[in-house]
């Protein structure tokens, strides 16, 4: 997503459009209101208020030769508006393919077209391409080990490359983009400080922002992870020293405190060697037992301390993953023993209300929306929770 912020940011460093455009000023028969109140800036920051999923056909991006977001252009139109653009944050499908087609639309050419001639060959960066080049001479494969399965296998051809990603790199050229970027040679120094700004809450541009006070230097810290499909991208710069983090892998659940951890040594603070998650620990135990044995015996394991549970996201996982293996009444006692560990945190409501209306409990999965809603008025999720019900 990063290389499609920094190309509509060079077509504004062009003069070639506003960030404060709405849609309607680039595609002209844009249904309203979404077309006169979604602007760019909406879009960049995942404010824009549209529904998220769009449905398409997989051959709009079966090549990178193909203009395919203009193509599903039709699709996207028929997104509609759940709540007043800027006002809340929800992240999908629908915010950067729009992009992509205000990139085609605007350049006149295919997005990856774009990419290349603007960032990928002036940097020179030759190990980069798509996941739908057929270039690859020695194409990785990715594992995943999220699941009660044991791990699978993905090729990177697997991986769908659009506006939202796809794209194949090493170490070298992600360096290259992160030491231009920083050093103005991509877009201008307006532009650059925009992009290393949160506009709601910790979020920015596809970026994310830590306060100082909660990062291991004690300093400004912007970020970016994405993972999935059995591959994991980390990106961490401190702007006050100038310390750019990187971390790929072929293992989709390579362990996040890696970056905490080379933070800690840089900054001189201590740090812990990485070990296996809790997550990864709690599915090799439902391979080796059972989910239902598992399951029993989690809030025992959990209370003893021999699997310790950081954030709300290790048993919400683990949660999903028992629902995608149709283990609905498993995944109900999963959330709830999440609800039990961190009550404050509305998310953990909203996955144990989907389960119960999986379950076929509707007093049930409406009662638990309104917890969330109780914690965060503002939540459109458990809005929406409570409509569904």
């Amino acid at each position: 997503r990063l290389f499609t912020v920094i190309a509509i940011l060079q077509l504004a460093d062009a003069g070639k459009l506003k960030l404060n455009d709405p849609l309607n000023t680039i595609f002209p028969d844009f249904p309203e209101p979404m077309g006169s109140k979604i602007t760019l800036h909406h879009l960049l920051l995942e404010t824009s208020g549209i529904k998220q999923t769009v449905n398409y056909p997989e051959s709009a991006f079966a090549s990178p030769n193909l203009s395919g977001h203009l193509n599903i252009l039709p699709s996207l139109t028929k997104s509609e508006l759940l709540w007043e653009p800027g006002t809340h944050l929800t992240q999908g499908d629908a915010n950067y393919l729009l992009l992509g087609a205000v990139i085609e639309k605007i350049h006149g050419k295919p997005y990856f077209t774009v990419i290349k001639e603007t960032i990928w060959d002036p940097l020179a960066m030759t190990h980069t391409s798509t996941t739908r080049d057929t270039a690859h001479t020695d194409p990785v494969t990715g594992y995943s080990s999220y699941g009660i399965k044991k791990t699978h296998s993905y090729r990177v051809s697997d991986i769908p490359a659009n506006a939202l990603g796809g794209v194949v790199s090493n170490i070298q050229d992600v360096w290259r983009f992160t030491d231009a970027l920083n050093s103005g040679k991509l877009i201008s120094r307006k532009s650059l400080l925009l992009l290393y700004n949160h506009h709601f809450r910790e979020n920015g541009y596809s970026l994310r922002f830590m306060d100082p006070e909660k990062t291991y230097c004690e300093k400004k810290t912007i970020s970016v992870l994405g993972a999935g499909n059995g591959f994991y991208a980390s990106f961490s710069y401190i702007p006050d020293d100038d310390i750019t983090i990187l971390i790929l892998s072929n293992l989709d659940s390579t362990d996040p405190s890696l970056i905490s951890g080379i933070e800690s040594i840089l900054c001189g603070k201590p740090y812990t060697i990485p070990r296996q998650t809790t997550t990864d620990l709690i599915f090799a135990d439902m391979v080796e037992r059972t989910p239902e044995v598992t399951v029993k015996s989690l809030p025992l394991l959990v209370d003893s301390g021999n699997w310790i549970l950081q954030d709300e996201e290790t048993l919400d996982t683990v949660g999903y993953a028992l629902i995608e293996e149709n283990l609905i009444d498993l995944a109900i006692s999963v959330f709830r023993l999440n609800a039990d560990k961190f009550p404050d945190v509305p998310a953990v409501y909203l996955s144990l209300a989907e389960a119960y209306r999986l379950h076929g409990e509707k007093e049930k999965a409406m009662e638990v929306s309104r917890k969330v809603m109780e914690l965060d008025p503002e939540d459109p999720g458990a809005v929406r929770k409570l409509k569904d019900h």
